[in-house]
């Protein structure tokens, strides 16, 4: 019998479809599933977490996926010091046990300093690093890290990004200030800006290109009626067809003038423009999730 291919998730900010955090690395996990993949994540109560508070290692089942949680929580209702502590003492409990697990892939998506420091117990080619933050480097621009530490975290750092297989930031910016400071790691940075997918499972130099040209949507949740004029979302496309025709705009809602929103698109030929009609709350929630900017006009809100 042909055993299942494994997967190990590290992320200290892990929620199910349930969070009213991020859900990113939830789809991701269910797709991974798909492909046949067993998932096991280990994450923390952090301070959004929909997950039931550990007072150590507690495991739970969610949706076929395997979470270790750990008590060592990030979060901005925290002081720095015990930011630090948490970020460090997490890694050195995920240290442990990673030391003793076999997978196909182990992937660490990281902002604060001390959760990819497992990464450097595996082969470089079974790992993949996403770099959400530059921690300790935003730490120590807001002044909000004591400048004795700055040597230890920068080793930290260091460390971390030397034992990464593939790294992947979410800013062209993230990608050029990790290889000026680590010249050693040009060709192994890539920059995906709406953040990493499923695909990165077999990424290669080939399909950079591929890869950096994820769909981006702009969701605008409106009216469409005589007092908030819904043709100004059509002027909003046609600018932004003309800054970036990667960006597709999707516009949700109905109205007395939705028909008219609709010929326009068809006559102006708007192929930049998306109406999705009135939508369930799920609906709409998918489409928030793989947004990368939303806006909810204030009559709705009202």
């Amino acid at each position: 019998m042909r055993m299942r291919k494994k997967i190990y998730l590290v992320y200290q900010y892990f929620g199910t479809s349930e969070s009213k955090w991020s859900t990113q690395w939830y789809d991701f996990t269910q797709e991974f599933i798909k492909q046949g993949y067993e998932v096991t994540v280990i994450t923390s109560n952090f301070i959004r977490s929909d997950l039931p508070e550990a007072r150590f290692f507690k495991t739970v089942i969610r949706d076929n996926i395997t979470i270790k949680i750990l008590p060592f929580g990030d979060g901005n209702n925290l002081t720095i010091p015990r930011r630090i502590f948490n970020s460090l003492f997490f890694s050195f409990f995920c240290f442990i046990y990673l030391a003793f697990t076999t997978a196909d892939k182990y992937i660490f998506s990281i902002g604060p300093i001390g959760a990819g420091l497992p990464i450097i117990l595996k082969k470089r080619d079974k790992t993949i690093l996403e770099v959400r933050d530059l921690w300790p480097d935003g730490g120590f621009a807001m002044k909000k890290i004591p400048i004795f530490l700055t040597k230890p975290l920068y080793l930290i750092q260091k460390i971390i990004y030397s034992g990464s297989g593939k790294i992947f930031t979410c800013s062209p910016a993230q990608q050029s200030y990790i290889e000026t400071r680590f010249p050693i790691l040009k060709g192994r940075v890539s920059c995906v800006e709406h953040g990493i997918d499923p695909r990165v499972l077999n990424y290669s130099q080939t399909n950079r290109m591929e890869l950096s040209t994820v769909q981006k949507y702009w969701v605008v949740v409106a009216t469409f009626g005589l007092i908030h004029n819904p043709m100004k979302w059509l002027h909003l496309a046609k600018r932004l067809m003309k800054i970036d025709a990667d960006i597709e705009l999707v516009l949700v809602g109905s109205g007395p003038l939705y028909s008219k929103v609709a010929n326009t698109i068809e006559e102006e030929n708007l192929f930049n423009v998306k109406l999705t009609g009135q939508l369930s709350k799920k609906g709409l929630s998918d489409w928030i999730r793989k947004s990368e900017f939303c806006l909810f006009t204030r009559n709705l809100l009202n």
